[in-house]
């Protein structure tokens, strides 16, 4: 395993330290050369902070081993499945609000959670405290207080 190094703030550049602050976005569905060198350009010679990469490509492992490999410092691995990854797809989070159960709810963030470590990723962003607008199902409802729990 490849060793990561500690970040000591008073060595870095003043650039690395403003890098630090900053997630990118990787290569989406559309992958070339070029792109994955600008990304470990940034990653190396910028000191990212983290890289959110969308964890429904086919080939999101790959990228984040890339990422990871490229990175010699602690990096944020992010990507919003609010949705479910792989067998976990369950539609929008107003899927699981309709069921009501804190326990659905729980098991659902924690088997996506399982997912996502398994696959490299050491976080994971969703709306999830967000209450239903007209015609937003990307929330758990429109009860706030449902919605704090369900959360």
């Amino acid at each position: 395993m490849k060793e990561i190094k500690p970040l000591v703030f008073e060595e870095l550049t003043l650039e690395q330290k403003l890098g630090l602050v900053n997630v990118v976005l990787s290569i989406d569905e559309i992958r070339t050369p070029e792109r994955d060198a600008f990304l470990i350009d940034l990653i190396k010679n910028h000191r990212v902070g983290g890289v959110w990469i969308h964890a429904n490509l086919p080939n999101s492992e790959e990228i984040v081993k890339m990422v990871r490999e490229a990175a010699d410092y602690p990096i944020l691995i992010i990507s919003d499945v609010e949705s479910g990854i792989d067998e976990l797809l369950v539609g929008k989070q107003n899927t699981i609000g309709c069921t009501d159960s804190e326990e659905h709810a729980y098991n659902f963030g924690k088997l996506v959670g399982i997912r996502m470590r398994k696959r490299g990723y050491n976080a994971h962003s969703s709306i999830l405290l967000d209450t239903k607008n007209i015609g937003s199902a990307r929330c758990l409802g429109s009860d706030p207080e449902k919605v704090a729990r369900l959360a």
